[in-house]
């Protein structure tokens, strides 16, 4: 569901291939459901997702609401959450909408339950260890600030960890803690991009966005942010690369191997360098409409709001591996 731009085509799929066959049983994280309860698949579908947060938790479920089929909001039936009745069918609503998110810390998952309900409901083969699973975030799963703070990531660090450990522990001038203890803190936070020099987020909102990015790496409210719970960016770092990947091959497809001549195409006043707007503009002019902003952001090592050659040059190093070579040969081994 992560290479889905437009949640109403998504919708669409579930209604075809039906909302229970379509549950993300391995992976529900971030997912949104909006289910008419007077439809049997879907009411299976909102028992499913009920239960899951029981085994795993309460709290999982995120931004609910049910809206009677007379048009009203009914706040009153969840007085002390989503009631845990619903988790069996039998007990849901016939009739009325029932929205809601769901998300999970890695702490908190229960693959075994994930893997019964898939089995059972799915009839899905699960014949396959936790380590098979490919965790992974979508673009669109993920509020701007997060996006934002990744992309200053991917220009300075090779992996997300770096990046924590480099915050956790030893921080100087933004006044957080200076002993690595695995967590990380609000404050931490805060102290912690401020003296590895991010700007992202400076202006009157900065401690609102960089609360949003906490409250999304802290999906259990516990207060803190472990390692575990950090590596969450890690998923979305896997899409990030994919994404640039893909840009890099389409170029290839469309200019060939040298990238010099997609930089003369992109550049078409020959100024040597791109802002924002005209790499947004200049990329839809030949013809891609993936996610660019992910590959500006890449590029744009300086900041500046703009790319040079030299930068752009750095694409290089994503065109795909000639097969049968070392480095073609040590990525496979990797994987």
């Amino acid at each position: 569901r992560v290479r889905f731009d437009d949640e109403a085509e998504l919708v669409e799929l579930r209604t075809r291939l039906g909302y229970a066959s379509f549950f993300p049983f391995l992976q529900p994280e971030n997912a949104r459901f909006s289910l008419n309860l007077k439809f049997h698949d879907q009411r299976l579908c909102a028992s499913l997702v009920v239960a899951l947060s029981l085994k795993e938790k309460a709290g999982n479920l995120r931004e609910y609401t049910f809206l009677r089929d007379d048009g009203t909001l009914d706040t009153a039936i969840f007085t002390s959450g989503v009631p845990r009745s619903w988790a069996d069918i039998d007990r849901l609503p016939t009739s009325g909408t029932f929205k809601c998110m769901y998300v999970c810390s890695p702490e908190d998952r229960d693959v075994g339950f994930r893997r019964q309900l898939a089995e059972k409901y799915g009839y899905l083969r699960t014949n396959y260890s936790d380590s098979d699973i490919q965790w992974w975030t979508g673009l669109k799963e993920a509020g701007p600030d997060v996006l934002d703070l990744l992309e200053f990531f991917i220009s300075r660090y090779d992996n997300v960890g770096q990046a924590f450990a480099e915050i956790d522990g030893g921080v100087g001038e933004g006044g957080g803690n200076t002993t690595a203890n695995n967590a990380l803190t609000l404050r931490e936070l805060e102290a912690g991009l401020k003296d590895i020099g991010c700007q992202k987020f400076k202006g009157p909102d900065e401690k609102e966005r960089i609360n949003a990015i906490f409250r999304y790496l802290d999906p259990g409210g516990e207060g803190n942010v472990s390692l575990r719970e950090w590596m969450v960016l890690d998923q979305l770092w896997k899409e990030f690369d994919l994404s640039i990947r893909e840009f890099v091959q389409f170029l290839i497809f469309a200019f060939g191997e040298n990238l010099e001549d997609a930089w003369e195409a992109l550049d078409d006043d020959k100024s040597g360098e791109l802002s924002e707007e005209e790499w947004f503009a200049a990329v839809e002019n030949i013809g891609y409409f993936g996610p660019a902003r992910v590959v500006f952001a890449l590029l744009d090592g300086s900041d500046d709001g703009n790319i040079s050659w030299d930068e752009f040059s750095v694409l290089n190093s994503y065109k795909p591996r000639p097969k049968g070579s070392k480095e073609s040969i040590v990525g496979e081994a990797d994987r």
